[in-house]
């Protein structure tokens, strides 16, 4: 429960953010997927060079395809009404001062791995 309570936090922070930035002229629900997407295949690939893998010998055919599965089955999980209304209820319902704590954190969460990302794989 906590696992998926700090996934949702995070996601309305990502999602409040393509929201308001992106002027209604593309689909905030799959540019928000593509940076939450973007930031689980830093982590993963963090880990997997913690372990001695490196990106750049893996298959890029293998790489492309399992970006674009977890794209495709994280837009289905996140642009679902029920699930979508639920998360931004609960992004709507935080206080000023978490909801700014929560963008912070956001934010330094996707810098941060994305620094430790090519720190690994450079």
């Amino acid at each position: 429960m906590l696992i998926k309570n700090i996934i949702h936090k995070f996601y309305s922070s990502i999602l409040n953010f393509t929201t308001y930035t992106g002027f209604k002229l593309t689909n905030e629900d799959a540019r928000a997927v593509l940076i939450f997407v973007f930031v689980l295949l830093f982590n993963v690939g963090t880990i997997l060079g913690l372990f001695g893998f490196k990106i750049s010998e893996l298959n890029k055919f293998i790489l492309v395809i399992t970006f674009l599965g977890i794209f495709y089955f994280s837009y289905r999980f996140f642009s679902n009404n029920k699930r979508k209304m639920e998360i931004l209820q609960m992004y709507r319902g935080l206080e000023l001062k978490n909801k700014i704590v929560l963008n912070i954190l956001s934010i330094a969460y996707v810098i941060m791995s994305t620094i430790l990302f090519l720190k690994f794989h450079e």
